[in-house]
């Protein structure tokens, strides 16, 4: 008899996540799936290593196989092992190279775990295409393997992961007798099937034989007259890539073994079961991991089958997923040549470089760029609950875009005061240090504190950027609200810190060097405030420096500008221009750290270096960004950071009334030239000072 308290507490914890709202990374496909769209899509699975694709214009899965090579599953990579489920129950095969999921209750919610991972080879790449979503539930949830275990270590359960390592996973399973009365109530394949034999000593040769998936097989001969056939594979609970390795997903059994399930039991390698404690520990790694949004028909999810396990959501009505694998993996245990990492690959992100401008991002010239973006559906209501697990999500995961929110605000100052405070971005909350206080240009307010973007000319990219990175102190969070989306481009990208890094150290001595420099020198910014009744300031977006300190004396200004420490470390007049006695100008430095350590996260991040657009010039308040030494950042350093910029850019084009929030030291954050109306909205909260690493 299974454990009936397993069983309910089970039911009772998939029905509650039903009221679940998560996010996930997604791409949309624009209802135009071609080859083309397919490879980009396959640079950023393998990039980000899960993806949601949706608004493919999908009808069947015979629409789907004539881009399976551009994703990646062409029959030469196809896995067609796995599958254990009777064909009493349902056929494997839906159409070649995709097959229905194993069968089990739609109750249930299915704990996470690694595609076939009941065998010494698995696949590498995983599809799932969504031919019909459930009336209810039935989401596929992600859980990136890095992130179980760091929750693992943050509560405790180093001790666990050491004896995984350690150990091993032991998976036993028995295949019932077809003859048997309760096979009926089993959903694996009997022995005669799973082994093509009516021959009980056949069987058990085959087993011996299928070393790759079976250490032993035995009789249990408890079972009577008709004794199932049982098999037992103990497997590495880590698998290495490139000089890192990866949690494997510890299963979790559901009930005691018994006849019903097939004496299944899930063993560390010492054949010892972990303790209640252990597996509650788990669970909740497992639960706090989840990522995944409703299916809606058409949809695909890809997953790298080593850096991603994915679980079931309980569901009701009539459910039809279908899955394709390829590639093919070795447990660590046969010590075969490990899979090598991959590589950056920026070729197709080379800046360009003209008479007009030092360096220019490719985005200008081409806006097509398609790429994927962490995705929470509101679901059209902004409520108590949807608000409480969009915190949880931004909290967890630093930046997020918000669809479908159920706001009808003709323009950006009319969030509602309620619903931003409700974000976080209440009145008592928002950073006051930036914008008309202590920011450099000059900027609209909407409303209810909503302020505009700074203005820059539309057609321009905007590279990555932590907001109010020219004074050590900094929002730590930030709200972009869109009435009006662009006619053309004009996203706001985000780019994460540590992908950043992750960029830089693996792209040789020149990334290297780099993070070094940051690291020691930290950055400088000078910056001219122009007069403004000097003929160049038409040709400048920053304010004067009569706007900028509120006075027409300056002697007042310079007293202003020495005063606000936190903002400038120097301030003099220039005096080495053209009609510099006539029109003056303000000059400013300030050297901030480049690494910062965030006292939330217990981690250093890298800010993002600033480029200038063009060199210093009397138009633009000769304006440079430099190291703290007061070096330039070299051709062969801009040419990685602009490259970095771009593989790291994640952005998904807004709608009317979306939200987007960015953990400001977590992510940067761009703008994507644009043409046409576009009407954003930013709020700040937060404060961080920047005391370097």
């Amino acid at each position: 008899m299974e454990n009936q308290n397993d069983l309910l507490e089970r039911r009772r914890f998939s029905e509650q996540m039903k009221t679940e709202q998560r996010s996930i990374h997604v791409f949309d496909a624009g209802e135009n799936l071609s080859e083309e769209v397919c490879r980009q899509i396959r640079a950023e699975y393998e990039h980000l290593g899960g993806l949601h694709i949706c608004n493919t214009g999908l009808k069947s899965e015979e629409e789907l196989l004539p881009f399976m090579d551009a994703l990646g599953f062409s029959k030469l990579r196809q896995f067609s092992g796995g599958g254990r489920t009777s064909t009493q129950w349902q056929e494997k095969w839906v159409v070649p190279g995709l097959r229905r999921m194993d069968y089990y209750p739609p109750d249930l919610y299915l704990l996470p775990n690694n595609e076939v991972q009941y065998q010494r080879y698995s696949p590498r790449d995983i599809l799932f295409f969504c031919k019909k979503p459930a009336e209810t539930g039935g989401r596929s949830f992600l859980h990136e393997a890095k992130r179980v275990e760091r929750f693992l270590i943050a509560k405790g359960g180093k001790k666990l992961l050491d004896k995984l390592d350690k150990f091993g996973l032991t998976i036993e399973t028995g295949f019932l007798d077809n003859r048997h009365p309760k096979k009926s109530e089993n959903y694996f394949a009997s022995w005669q099937e799973r082994f093509q034999t009516e021959d009980p000593s056949e069987a058990l040769a085959i087993i011996k034989n299928k070393q790759d998936e079976y250490d032993e097989g035995w009789w249990n001969l408890d079972d009577g007259e008709f004794p199932s056939l049982m098999t037992k594979i103990t497997l590495s609970a880590y698998k290495t890539l490139g000089k890192d390795k990866f949690l494997r997903f510890p299963r979790i059994a559901l009930g005691e073994a018994n006849i019903q399930n097939g004496y299944r039991r899930y063993l560390l390698g010492n054949a010892q079961e972990m303790t209640d404690e252990e597996k509650t520990l788990l669970f909740e790694a497992y639960d706090k991991t989840k990522e995944g949004i409703q299916w809606q028909f058409g949809d695909i999810i890809l997953f790298d089958n080593i850096r991603y396990g994915h679980s079931r959501e309980a569901f009701e009505g009539e459910r039809e997923i279908w899955v394709g694998m390829a590639g093919m993996v070795w447990d660590d245990r046969l010590k075969k040549e490990p899979i090598p990492i991959k590589q950056n690959t920026i070729h197709s992100y080379e800046p360009q470089i003209n008479s007009q401008h030092y360096y220019r991002q490719p985005i200008n010239v081409d806006k097509s760029k398609a790429c994927s973006m962490r995705i929470f559906d509101a679901k059209e209501k902004l409520s108590e609950r949807t608000i409480h697990w969009i915190r949880e999500e931004f909290a967890l995961h630093g930046a997020l875009h918000i669809i479908n929110t159920g706001l009808n605000c003709s323009h950006p100052g009319e969030l509602p005061f309620e619903i931003q405070a409700a974000l976080g971005f209440s009145t008592e909350e928002q950073f006051i240090w930036g914008g008309s206080n202590s920011g450099r240009t000059m900027r609209k307010h909407w409303g209810n504190g909503v302020y505009a973007t700074d203005y820059y000319p539309p057609e321009l990219f905007l590279l990555p950027h932590n907001e109010i990175l020219y004074q050590l102190r900094l929002p730590t969070r930030l709200l972009f609200f869109s009435t009006h989306p662009a006619k053309t481009g004009g996203r706001t990208f985000v780019h994460s810190a540590k992908g950043f890094e992750e960029f830089l150290l693996n792209s040789g001595n020149v990334g290297i060097g780099l993070i070094e420099k940051m690291y020691q020198h930290g950055f400088r910014i000078d910056t001219g405030f122009l007069d403004d009744k000097d003929p160049q300031k038409k040709f400048n977006y920053f304010r004067s420096w009569q706007e900028r300190f509120q006075t027409q004396d300056r002697e007042e200004a310079l007293s202003k500008c020495r005063k606000a420490t936190d903002q400038f470390d120097d301030c003099c007049w220039k005096t080495d221009f053209d009609k510099c006695d006539e029109f003056p100008m303000l000059m400013t430095r300030i050297h901030v750290p480049a690494v910062l350590f965030d006292n939330r996260m217990k981690e250093n991040f890298l800010l993002f270096p600033r480029i200038a657009l063009d060199p210093p010039h009397h138009h633009n308040g000769f304006r440079e960004y430099l190291f703290g030494n007061g070096e330039k950042l070299s051709k062969d350093e801009i040419n990685l950071l602009l490259s970095s910029f771009m593989y790291e850019a994640e952005a998904r084009y807004t709608q009317s009334n979306d939200i987007i929030l960015v953990d400001n030291i977590r992510y940067g954050h761009s703008r994507e030239g644009y043409s046409g109306k576009r009407e954003v909205g930013v709020l700040m909260a937060g404060l961080i000072h920047n005391e370097g690493a």
